[in-house]
């Protein structure tokens, strides 16, 4: 008898082949997130309903905007990453 863990996270753990019209990701412009969400959902396999699409691609631009403030936050030359992190 197989666990519930294993019920709930087997279909989870295996990944998809990669369909071979899935193109390789690149950066993503601004006011194309829609192409760049389905664009990823290909790559990955995920079939995206309709109903869905709108809201993965609002979380996307939100996500985006993070990365985008992560991203520019100014760092010195001579820093380094902390050995261990202690919060």
């Amino acid at each position: 008898m197989r666990s519930i863990l294993n019920h709930w996270t087997t279909p989870f753990l295996r990944r998809p082949a990669i369909p071979p019209q899935a193109t390789p990701l690149r950066s993503v412009e601004p006011g194309d997130s829609r192409e760049s969400v389905e664009e990823m959902a290909l790559l990955l396999g995920l079939q995206l309903g309709d109903e869905y699409v709108d809201g993965v691609v609002q979380n996307f631009e939100i996500i985006k905007a993070i990365a985008q403030i992560v991203n520019e936050f100014p760092l010195p030359e001579d820093v380094e990453p902390a050995p261990l992190f202690e919060p």
